[in-house]
């Protein structure tokens, strides 16, 4: 009689539109709910890990830029007499107690160089608040003409570091006569090619005696140079070579002979002097 009952049973549920499934295991259901929450629980874990690590992160970048960890202490050094320490932070970007995290030694040094009158810069930070900054400056050697009627002060590499309105007392005029025509000084900040010319190495090269002595030096084209002295007293050097020996016999004769208005000095060769008459 069971299975007559169950075959009755199994259509009358069929007939009342119901469907039939069997039963799940106690143990399969309750195994499955215990994965659900293990999930549940990992994620909810991993929430408030991530949470406590944003949070931490956050934490972190709000001290560091926090005026406890600020460049407090900026001290610069060095001969820096034509450029202010005012131009010096704010070129390096150091002004205004910038955040210690913020500060990039490589990238102020670069930008303090960028200064016409600078050579040199070294940045170097102390954790938690101060900064060194170190500068060598430029020294213009001559002075050239142009952009228009203003004058170019360039340094020994041909750099122009200021240019001003009028000529500078003790600066002598340099000159340089290419085949191309007379080389232009470049733009402040930078430097004119080639700048190995002559009349710059020579120019460079002046005792600090000869300095206000000194009215012009002039390059030829062929690379002849040429000092102009104070009483129209000319000196040929010629080429750079032996350039020492050369000053000095210069010096020598300066100081041994009665030169008249117009003298010309020729010490192409150092070692045989010669004056003569303009």
């Amino acid at each position: 009689m069971a299975p007559s009952t169950m075959a009755i049973d199994d259509e009358t549920t069929q007939k009342a539109g119901v469907a039939h499934f069997p039963t799940m295991n106690p143990r399969i259901r309750q195994r499955r709910e215990s994965v659900h929450e293990d999930r549940a629980r990992r994620r909810v874990r991993w929430y408030y890990v991530a949470g406590g690590a944003l949070g931490l992160l956050v934490l972190l970048v709000l001290v560091a830029h926090s005026p406890f960890l600020s460049a407090r202490v900026v001290r610069v050094t060095g001969d820096h007499s034509e450029v202010s320490t005012r131009a010096i932070l704010e070129a390096g970007g150091l002004a205004g107690h910038p955040p210690m995290i913020t500060v990039n030694p490589a990238t102020s040094e670069a930008n303090i160089e960028a200064l016409p009158y600078i050579r040199t810069a070294t940045v170097v930070r102390h954790w938690p608040d101060a900064v060194d900054v170190a500068v060598t400056e430029r020294h213009p050697v001559a002075e050239m003409a142009g952009p228009g009627r203003s004058w170019s002060l360039v340094d020994p590499t041909g750099r122009t570091v200021a240019v001003v309105a009028t000529t500078v007392a003790g600066t002598p005029v340099l000159s340089i006569r290419t085949p191309h025509g007379p080389l232009v000084p470049a733009q402040l900040g930078q430097a004119f090619d080639p700048p190995a010319a002559n009349g710059l190495v020579v120019a460079a090269a002046l005792p600090p005696a000869f300095v206000d002595q000194v009215l012009k030096v002039t390059e030829a084209p062929n690379g002849s140079v040429t000092l102009l002295f104070a009483h129209n007293i000319t000196v040929r050097i010629g080429s750079t070579a032996l350039l020492a020996q050369k000053i000095q016999a210069t010096a020598d004769v300066l100081a041994g002979a009665h030169l008249y208005p117009g003298a010309v000095i020729n010490v192409t060769v150092p070692s045989l002097p010669t004056v003569a008459p303009s």
